[in-house]
């Protein structure tokens, strides 16, 4: 009798992981699912040092008031940037610039907080580069 619910009681904390998580609030409701990224805005990024204060226009639609955290430069030429992103309850937008062999860049990044359910995610196609919006699910863990 004491062993099974000694098994009862340890089944408790499967029942709570299983349990469905509350929704996250959004962070980047109000934005377009899609929508172009001005590319001198993201050099803009590249361009500033640790500690800068920086307020650029990525798009019509996005505004980016914040400090440049953090800058890593890693071996080949590739270059992070962390870049706190004020107006947007201090979400983190990590970019990674990386030089290619026909002398382009090419830029990567998202803009993201832990405590919302979606977040940005800077591509390219072509010449473009883009950001769309994602569920943070896909990237973070819960």
């Amino acid at each position: 009798m004491i062993l099974l619910q000694i098994q009862l009681n340890g089944q408790e904390p499967l029942d709570a992981i299983l349990r469905p998580k509350a929704a996250k609030p959004l962070l980047f409701a109000r934005l377009p699912d899609s929508f172009e990224c001005r590319l001198p805005a993201l050099l803009q990024i590249l361009a500033a040092s640790a500690n800068d204060s920086l307020s650029i226009l990525a798009s019509g639609n996005l505004h980016l008031q914040g400090t440049v955290t953090e800058k890593i430069y890693r071996k080949a030429g590739v270059c992070s940037v962390n870049f706190r992103v004020h107006n947007y309850k201090n979400a983190l937008f990590n970019l990674s610039f990386q030089p290619l062999a026909d002398n382009s860049i090419l830029i990567r990044g998202r803009i993201l907080h832990p405590r919302y359910g979606d977040l940005l995610v800077l591509g390219k196609k072509g010449e473009t580069y883009f950001f769309k919006k994602e569920p943070a699910g896909l990237y973070m863990p819960e």
